[in-house]
């Protein structure tokens, strides 16, 4: 089978597509069934799928050995046949200091928030609980307990706000939910994502807050003048911590300071 899938990319007889946009750079299955249909000489662009690409500009991304041996296959094969892999239209690309990366900014042009009106709302963007705790090495009811700190944080510190929680769109973990109800906390689900359900509101926010969500960069773009703050509960995974910890210095670097818990 793996010889099969390198052979697919290496032969190419349907490659008509000059380019592919792919999320997630660690998606083997997407590479499999999509790398045969570029053309030789095409290109491959990766986008923006959470910020995983702050953790493989810096070498530390961790994959499965097999997937690691898949992937290496499917460059090697990228290349015999000139397609160009290392392309990456990214939120991120002032941050990352990778020279053999071809970067190209994306600044949200069309994007931006048109409401002027200041309203009362407060937005906590929720995370996928069960993931972020395996891989800062938490116990799911230790980010509860940590959790229910924060809420009591932001209501003391917003008085008289609305308090809006977006959970994450596969987060599983239903005790968020509770927790919300609990504290008198709106728990919001939508299926737009998150940086539009907010922005598209007929009035800005007065502050934002999240798990280190790719969307709090996202919305810094869109939203300059609105504070917006990462939340860091730190676990006993000492890599997944100090990835987690370089990522917060990043988002520190654009105006998005950290809270710890």
């Amino acid at each position: 089978a793996l010889l099969k899938s390198f052979l697919k990319v290496l032969f190419c007889f349907r490659g008509k597509y000059d380019i592919l946009f792919m999320g997630d750079y660690r998606n083997i299955t997407a590479k499999n069934v999509y790398l045969p249909y570029v053309k030789n000489k095409g290109k491959v662009v990766y986008l923006d799928d959470g910020n995983y690409i702050l953790v493989h500009a810096e070498g530390k991304l961790k994959i499965q050995s097999i997937y690691r041996f898949l992937n290496h296959l499917f460059t090697l094969g990228s290349k015999v046949r000139g397609v160009s892999i290392n392309n990456y239209f990214t939120i991120y690309a002032d941050e990352l200091n990778c020279p053999s990366w071809n970067l190209e900014k994306n600044n949200f042009n069309s994007l931006h928030c048109s409401s002027i009106i200041q309203g009362k709302k407060v937005y906590v963007i929720g995370t996928n609980t069960i993931s972020y705790c395996e891989y800062l090495g938490l116990r799911v009811e230790s980010f509860l307990l940590k959790q229910q700190d924060l809420f009591e944080y932001i209501k003391n510190t917003h008085c008289g706000c609305d308090i809006i929680y977006v959970p994450h769109g596969r987060d599983l973990c239903k005790e968020n939910e509770e927790s919300c109800r609990r504290n008198g906390i709106f728990f919001t689900p939508t299926d737009k994502c998150v940086e539009l359900y907010i922005t598209k509101q007929n009035d800005l926010p007065i502050a934002i807050y999240g798990y280190t969500s790719t969307a709090l960069f996202t919305l810094r773009i869109m939203l300059p003048n609105i504070p917006i703050f990462n939340v860091f509960f730190s676990g006993n995974n000492k890599d997944g911590v100090k990835n987690y910890n370089s990522i917060s210095d990043t988002y520190n670097s654009k105006g998005i300071p950290t809270i710890r818990m």
